[in-house]
């Protein structure tokens, strides 16, 4: 087959080889069996593959990388906000948000990549972050749209900041 390519080697806008084209059940057969004829392990056992390790040892390797010893210990604490937005909390708002949409947009009714979205902001508004009646769920294309996506929304502090560097 001819690629459609300039002097060079650069595809031509247009092009459309290979974009949405899935490979028939027979050539991906093919190509299974190919990986598999040139794999590493080909007729070899891992070294550690059926091999029993004592729980003192696992323990050992559990805790290799955690706590004080993880790269990106950060002393021992979890800021407020970042427990909030990663809690259980959270989750169940926004099961019962998109259940209550029923895991559509509201806006343009798509159901591919959805979101709960807080109508009122979540860092504004504490009284309201889990509160069904604050979410709703959106695409991810008409939550960008949102006035508050993002933060772009400018708060008052901002705009205090935002005078005093301008007077500066």
């Amino acid at each position: 087959m001819k690629h459609n390519r300039d002097n060079k080697g650069r595809f031509i806008l247009g092009n459309t080889i290979q974009l949405g084209m899935k490979h028939s059940d027979e050539t991906r057969s093919k190509m299974k069996k190919s990986q598999k004829e040139s794999s590493y392990w080909k007729g070899k056992v891992g070294p550690n593959k059926g091999r029993k390790f004592s729980e003192k040892l696992k323990r050992i390797w559990s805790l290799a990388k955690t706590g004080k010893k993880h790269w990106n210990w950060k002393g021992g604490f979890t800021p407020e906000l970042a427990r909030l937005r990663n809690g259980r909390q959270i989750r169940a708002w926004r099961q019962k948000v998109y259940l209550r949409d029923g895991y559509t947009c509201v806006v343009c009714g798509n159901k591919d990549r959805i979101c709960a979205d807080h109508i009122k902001s979540f860092r504004d508004y504490p009284e309201f972050r889990f509160d069904v009646k604050n979410g709703r769920t959106l695409c991810y294309p008409c939550h960008y749209k949102t006035e508050s996506f993002g933060g772009r929304k400018i708060r008052p502090e901002q705009v205090v900041k935002l005078q005093v560097d301008l007077i500066n």
